[in-house]
């Protein structure tokens, strides 16, 4: 036995594809729906700082440690685009766990091979009476190999291939929104300041100037003691961004954990790709005598593709995917293996009770 077919059998798939779901549909909404609270939240409370027009700056939720309140202030200019950094990354976020799954979806529409299919029918079949069940069952094995026989020689593997870049597409779009918040807590428009600002994450020093919490207002007041103006640069947390150091902190940390598991993910399905030992357990139950030659040509007779949608299908039932397992298998004896035992038709036959019979009139001899 190969090492990679132990490590099939002993790697936790399913757990791991549940820690993935977890992730995304569990804690993504909920730091999402944090941020927007928070957001709302400042957005009706706040006001933004600006100088008022006997030239003193707005205190009103705006922490300033550049100047002392009442400075006179005549001139200013804020940055208003980096507002709509937080609700960006909210939207960001929204498609990139959106999009990949909708595009599974979709495909799933158009595989000769439908996992979504498959998988509706073996919720089905379990509901079924025993009759119905196995009606059910047998129906979906004969549409299993029509799909199997249908598929061209260059859509062989499209749902393998097709599963493989929504894994892909997964790791690709946790490793997008890692740098995105990263980015936002950089203090420049620069990748290396990223790389540092995870570097420094559980710093104490407080990120003061990083894209999220630069607001500055250029003021000209005059210099004490002189008649002439200067103008300096003031900075200000806006009060939408008064927590959004430590939310992102927290976020970027989940993102972490999370392209963690999206690369178990990804490589727990490349591992499993091919992978046979189920359906050569279900086969063994039906047959114990079977030989390992005849395992062999039934896993080729599936192909990658067959093998992973039974693979989805044990996902739903392992009681149907046994039973469907058994039911294809007898489809695929029955069209490799019947002429062994039959008689080439035309050809009669005569029995011991002396009745003479023409084999076009037999389906099969067992």
């Amino acid at each position: 036995m190969s090492v990679i077919s132990t490590i099939q059998k002993i790697l936790p798939f399913t757990i791991i594809e549940s820690l993935i779901d977890l992730t995304n549909w569990t804690v993504t909404p909920f730091f999402l729906l944090l941020c927007l609270y928070f957001a709302i939240d400042k957005l009706i409370h706040a006001n933004p700082i600006y100088c008022d027009l006997e030239g003193l700056v707005n205190v009103f939720f705006c922490y300033y440690p550049k100047i002392v309140p009442h400075q006179y202030l005549t001139e200013y200019d804020i940055d208003k685009k980096r507002l709509y950094w937080v609700p960006m990354f909210i939207a960001i976020q929204i498609v990139f766990i959106i999009t990949p799954r909708v595009c599974w979806q979709i495909a799933q529409r158009y595989l000769p091979l439908s996992p979504k299919k498959f998988c509706s029918d073996a919720r089905k079949a379990k509901s079924l009476p025993d009759d119905e069940n196995t009606t059910k069952i047998e129906e979906m094995a004969n549409q299993f190999v029509d799909c199997l026989h249908s598929q061209k020689p260059k859509n062989r593997n499209s749902l393998i291939i097709a599963y493989f870049l929504f894994k892909m597409s997964n790791l690709l779009m946790a490793f997008f929104q890692f740098f995105v918040v990263a980015f936002m807590l950089s203090t420049e428009y620069n990748i290396m300041d990223s790389v540092e600002s995870v570097i420094n994450l559980v710093s104490p020093v407080q990120m003061n100037h990083t894209l999220l919490h630069l607001r500055s207002i250029r003021c000209r007041f005059q210099i004490p003691g002189t008649m002439q103006p200067a103008i300096r640069p003031i900075y200000c947390f806006l009060a939408i961004n008064n927590f959004d150091d430590s939310i992102f902190k927290l976020i970027l940390v989940w993102l972490i954990f999370d392209i963690f598991f999206t690369l178990c993910d990804l490589s727990c399905a490349t591992l499993h790709i091919g992978n046979h030992y189920n359906m050569e357990v279900y086969v063994r139950s039906f047959d114990s005598e079977v030989s390992s030659e005849k395992i062999t040509e039934f896993k080729n007779y599936l192909r990658a593709d067959g093998l992973q949608l039974l693979s989805f299908v044990i996902d739903q039932d392992e009681t149907v995917a046994s039973q469907l397992t058994i039911a294809v298998f007898k489809i695929f004896l029955n069209e490799n293996y019947q002429l062994e035992t039959a008689k080439p038709r035309g050809e009669v036959v005569t029995f011991e009770n002396g009745e003479h019979v023409e084999m076009g009139e037999i389906e099969m001899l067992i």
